[in-house]
């Protein structure tokens, strides 16, 4: 009896490490959910619900769906094994940086809204845990600008159309767009998709990196960083429109340092494949930050901050800066003419103009490159190398 109550005893020491190291793997342990990313812990999906909630709709997750988006053909099209797709390489990229925050944390989500929509804030007022979120609105309206681009013949001429069917989708308030036959050309569409749903997850990204939250929104935790949210002060306007710049920027350099590495250090438009490369990813932010709502004064317009996105991206590879600039001038412009004459822009959206790449040059940016230090002062996680731009 004494030597069974003795060995209790010496038991009870390890089972209190195991009990604490089991609940630190529960709490701890990276997202399971294909639409989440990093070490989330359950007060955090109950603290991010309701900011969700207001504007950006519910967390997406693996009882969800069907998420019914589209009628093509005859046939309901659903969301979610597009979004599982889509999502597979961002959570494989952000899985791996979360580390480098600790003892921070990030929180990434995917929403079920089907507005365009994305958000970056502090999860845990006090803590340095940050939420990040982006709608799946953001990736199947990308998904069906980009179908209606792949119905031109002449884009991407390489890859014949095959003819087109017609579709509708009642869940984005589009009564009917053309899609191409072709599934090499709708593969493309999800992949432009895809692409541009990575750029806004690192344009929000930047907010909590380069300190934007910590010096705009501050400790308010009733505040965030909202793609549609529009200041009314012109002060606090033109700072909006500082930092949308610089994450526009940062994202870039991201997504450069994270997905590009063979290109790093080189001229990505010196080889066939480079120049190919670089023509999808331009592709796929214009089609996705065009698609964002205009708000005069916060944001260029989506054609500029493709320009900004893709020159940041390239200059961080090794692009000289005016070959870049007259390579993207050319494509971007180009890529939106063919955006307006298949519907995808109504006649009043904004162009690319050569007024507002001047405004952005001799304006935006020497005013942002002056407010920097307001907010890398106050950035978080200073020590995270892989980030720095």
């Amino acid at each position: 009896m004494q030597t069974e109550q003795r060995g209790r005893q010496l038991l009870n020491p390890v089972r209190a490490v195991l009990n604490r190291l089991q609940e630190h793997l529960h709490n701890q342990r990276i997202s399971p959910s294909p639409f989440e990313f990093g070490e989330i812990q359950q007060r955090d999906r109950i603290a991010a619900r309701p900011v969700l909630a207001k504007c950006h709709g519910n967390l997406l997750s693996e009882a969800t769906g069907p998420l019914l988006v589209m009628q093509a053909d005859q046939k309901n099209v659903d969301a979610i094994p597009i979004a599982t797709a889509a999502f597979a390489n961002i959570r494989a990229g952000f899985n791996g940086a979360w580390r480098l925050l600790s003892p921070g944390r990030l929180c990434g989500f995917l929403t079920d809204s089907a507005d365009t929509n994305g958000l970056a804030w502090r999860i845990q007022p006090g803590e340095e845990t940050y939420g990040i979120a982006v709608t799946v609105g953001t990736l199947i309206r990308t998904v069906t600008s980009a179908y209606r681009l792949l119905c031109l013949p002449a884009f991407e001429p390489r890859v014949a159309v095959g003819g087109t069917v017609k579709a509708s989708s009642e869940w984005l308030d589009i009564p009917e767009f053309p899609i191409p036959r072709s599934e090499q050309r709708r593969a493309m569409g999800v992949q432009y998709a895809s692409y541009g749903l990575y750029a806004v997850f690192l344009h929000e990204l930047a907010h909590i990196f380069r300190g934007h939250i910590n010096c705009i929104v501050k400790n308010d935790p009733h505040f965030s960083f909202d793609e549609q949210h529009v200041p009314d002060d012109p002060n606090q306007k033109r700072l909006r429109l500082y930092v949308e710049t610089d994450a526009d920027a940062t994202a870039g350099r991201m997504l450069a340092k994270l997905a590009l590495k063979p290109y790093l250090g080189s001229d990505p438009l010196s080889s066939t494949e480079g120049r190919q490369t670089m023509f999808d990813l331009l592709v796929s932010v214009t089609l996705t930050f065009s698609g964002f709502p205009a708000l005069k004064d916060c944001y260029h317009s989506g054609a500029i901050r493709a320009f900004i996105f893709m020159g940041a991206l390239m200059d961080e590879c090794g692009t000289e800066r005016k070959q870049s600039a007259q390579w993207l001038e050319a494509r971007v412009s180009a890529t939106q003419e063919l955006m307006h004459k298949c519907g995808i822009l109504g006649e009043d959206a904004p162009k690319y103009s050569a007024q507002e790449a001047q405004e952005l040059v001799h304006s935006t940016l020497p005013a942002m490159l002056k407010a920097q230090p307001r907010w890398l002062d106050v950035r978080p996680f200073k020590n995270t190398s892989a980030f720095k731009t």
